[in-house]
C-alpha cells in the first residue's frame, strides 16, 4: 500500500491528516499521483486537495480548510482520503470500504486539544 500510517487531529481552522508511507510523499512531489478529500454523506463529494494544504517530505501532511469542506462547527463529517494518478484514476483510498465520521470542533475544543 502507498499509504502505511494515518494521522488525523483538527486545527481551529481544518482538518489536519498526516499520511505515512514509503513512496507516497516522493510520487507527490514527482507530480506522479495527487490526493482527493472524499466527503461523504446524502450525496458524495470528492473535493482535490490543493498543494497548498500538503506538506510532502518523509510524510505527508494535509490541512484541508472546513471552510472548503463546506461544514460547520458542531457538524458530523464523514470523510476518505484518495490517491490518484495522473489520469485521475484512483489507485488507493482510506478507510478502505467506509469512511471516518467526526464531529467538527468548535474554536474553543479545537484549542482545547493542544498542550505546550
Amino acid at each position: 500500500p502507498l499509504i502505511a500510517d494515518i494521522r488525523i487531529g483538527t486545527s481551529a481552522t481544518g482538518l489536519c491528516v498526516r499520511l505515512g508511507g514509503a513512496t507516497l510523499p516522493a510520487l507527490l512531489k514527482a507530480g506522479d499521483a495527487s490526493l482527493a478529500f472524499v466527503v461523504a454523506g446524502a450525496s458524495v463529494r470528492v473535493l482535490a486537495i490543493e498543494r497548498a494544504w500538503v506538506s510532502a517530505d518523509t510524510v505527508v501532511e494535509i490541512e484541508v480548510p472546513f471552510e472548503r469542506i463546506g461544514v460547520a462547527a458542531g457538524s458530523d463529517l464523514q470523510f476518505g482520503i484518495q490517491v490518484r494518478d495522473r489520469l485521475d484514476s484512483i489507485i488507493e483510498s482510506v478507510p478502505r470500504g467506509r469512511h471516518w465520521s467526526m464531529t467538527v470542533p468548535t474554536a474553543r475544543q479545537a484549542t482545547l486539544d493542544w498542550q505546550a
